[in-house]
């Protein structure tokens, strides 16, 4: 019973102080944008181009805080009685159609973007939009941490009964005392080395490890030599 309670009170106190973090990470942008759009509408005196430039910045904070919304609406949805929509599919088109949706954005950092599917994958049992946005999340974490002239490869292979997606950077790397938990709900790590993309809430890793459980599959983290890391997202084979 002591156990439970204290497991209880682990939990509340994580989510108090993810509502903190989330508190913070939303009032940020809307007071960057707050000022932006005063400084428009006020200085008289602002050049085209600034206006330009400052318009620009707004639209970045629109961005994240549609980014952070997102996270939060997958996560209810997660944490919901929904019936799922799980539908058997082969993952190839899946992945060629997440890793087609960030090849603008690894160009513009100068980051090389591969894809290598092999010909003998199985059949998965999975619901789309949420593994989908797994593999995503990871590619942009991956892209995020790597710097100009790096490499990020996504394959997946097959063996056994377990379907495994590897996305693997030239990047920083995951601290080692931080391996077993990137993917902890809300977590925060050193400097924020390497939580996800979407502001600093630490939801993009932890919505991977929510959708792995969610298809009996695994997460798992590691880092490569002599500098990167490792996100392996594996996923049961349909019998």
């Amino acid at each position: 019973m002591d156990a439970a309670w204290a497991d209880l009170a682990s939990r509340e106190k994580a989510h108090l102080e993810w509502v903190a973090y989330l508190s913070h990470d939303l009032a940020t942008p809307l007071a960057r944008m707050l000022r932006r759009v005063e400084m428009i509408q006020f200085d008289s005196e602002l050049k085209t181009a600034e206006k330009e430039s400052t318009l620009e910045q707004i639209h970045r904070d629109i961005t994240e805080l549609a980014e952070i919304v997102g996270s939060i609406s997958q996560f209810a949805i997660l944490d919901s009685r929904l019936v799922r929509s799980f539908v058997e599919m082969p993952l190839r088109p899946l992945l060629e159609f997440a890793v087609e949706g960030f090849e603008y954005e690894a160009s513009s950092k100068g980051v090389e973007l591969d894809l290598r599917v092999g010909d003998d994958l199985g059949t998965v049992r999975i619901e789309r939009s949420l593994v989908k946005r797994a593999v995503e999340n990871l590619i942009s974490n991956a892209i995020c941490y790597t710097p100009e002239g790096g490499l990020v490869s996504v394959s997946a292979t097959q063996r056994d009964q377990i379907i495994q997606i590897t996305v693997e950077d030239t990047g920083t790397g995951v601290p080692v005392q931080e391996l077993e938990r990137v993917f902890n709900f809300a977590f925060r790590g050193e400097g924020q080395t390497r939580i996800s993309r979407v502001g600093s809430l630490g939801l993009g890793l932890a919505l991977v490890r929510r959708v792995a459980e969610l298809h009996s599959g695994t997460v798992a983290a590691s880092n490569v030599a002599p500098h990167g890391a490792r996100f392996v997202f594996s996923l049961p084979v349909v019998n």
